[in-house]
């Protein structure tokens, strides 16, 4: 018993060449992507804005009930700067965020 060669399979140089096939970008290659778009883009024109809840440190919670420290911490940073704004608040809503 022989074994036959299967013709419908292709060499692995074949299938990496294919259309079909997206090659993997280098993390250094999607940096320089994402430096082209900001070098575009002008100062404040995009702001990330984040919220850390404090009050989920078990370290800091005594202290935060015991001082009536803030519980949420706002974080706003430009995207083409880096600029970042931090401040602190008691309650969770769009008024002070």
């Amino acid at each position: 018993m022989s074994k036959k060669k299967d013709t419908n399979m292709m060499k692995y140089s074949e299938v990496l060449d294919s259309p079909q096939v997206e090659k993997v970008r280098k993390k250094w290659k999607r940096k320089r992507d994402l430096r082209a778009i900001k070098a575009k883009m002008n100062p404040f024109e995009k702001i990330q804005v984040d919220v850390k809840y404090l009050d989920d440190m078990p370290e800091f919670y005594p202290f935060l009930i015991r001082h009536r420290l803030p519980r949420y911490e706002y974080t706003a940073q430009d995207v083409m700067t880096g600029f970042t704004f931090i401040c602190f608040g008691h309650e969770f809503s769009p008024k002070t965020a």
